[in-house]
């Protein structure tokens, strides 16, 4: 599986190793922000819990016990006050904020940038403005290709092969958990 990543001085697609090890290099500075976009149902989530979950060099600096996990919907704006007290406290502190608006993002990002914060926040999102705005990394989830589609498919469901697997990948249309939907619904 690639993610794309959109930064012209990174390379065009990485796979789920190049992003740890990106994100983990570019969490070494302090008050950093990553935001994951792309179509729902492409990963966004997975990723960023992938990224979280079992990533040894984010682990060198940060445990387990330091990450805050939550969906902008069950927290709304609150996450600005969560963030700012992390931020506060000087905690070296993970924030991950699934399905954030593109402004919650700009006003994270703002704050785990303070002086004094060891904090950084991961979002994740449908859109983003912050391409050009320092100290955020952009990960782009593009449609992917049909060979995972097929691939998904069939851990699904043996019977996702030949026309089967070709009606899957036309349904799915890149989008993964639309090929696991499709797949079961050959049964």
């Amino acid at each position: 599986r690639t993610w794309k990543i959109e930064n012209p001085e990174v390379a065009e697609k990485k796979d789920l190793a190049g992003i740890r090890r990106l994100v983990a290099d570019f969490f070494k500075d302090k008050g950093q922000a990553v935001r994951i976009v792309g179509p729902s149902g492409f990963g966004k989530t997975r990723l960023a819990l992938e990224l979280i979950d079992s990533t040894e060099k984010l682990q060198d600096y940060l445990d387990v016990n330091q990450v805050v996990f939550c969906q902008y919907e069950d927290v709304k704006d609150l996450v600005i006050n969560i963030a700012r007290e992390l931020a506060d406290s000087g905690s070296q502190a993970l924030l991950v904020v699934d399905d954030c608006p593109n402004a919650i993002h700009s006003r994270l990002s703002e704050t785990v940038h303070r002086q004094g914060s060891n904090c950084h926040v991961i979002t994740t999102g449908v859109e983003t403005t912050a391409q050009a705005v320092r100290k955020n990394l952009i990960l782009q989830i593009d449609r992917a290709s049909d060979e995972l589609i097929g691939d998904i498919a069939t851990a699904v469901n043996q019977k996702a092969k030949g026309a089967n697997a070709t009606l899957v990948r036309d349904l799915s249309q890149g989008f993964p958990r639309m090929a696991v939907h499709a797949a079961r619904a050959l049964e």
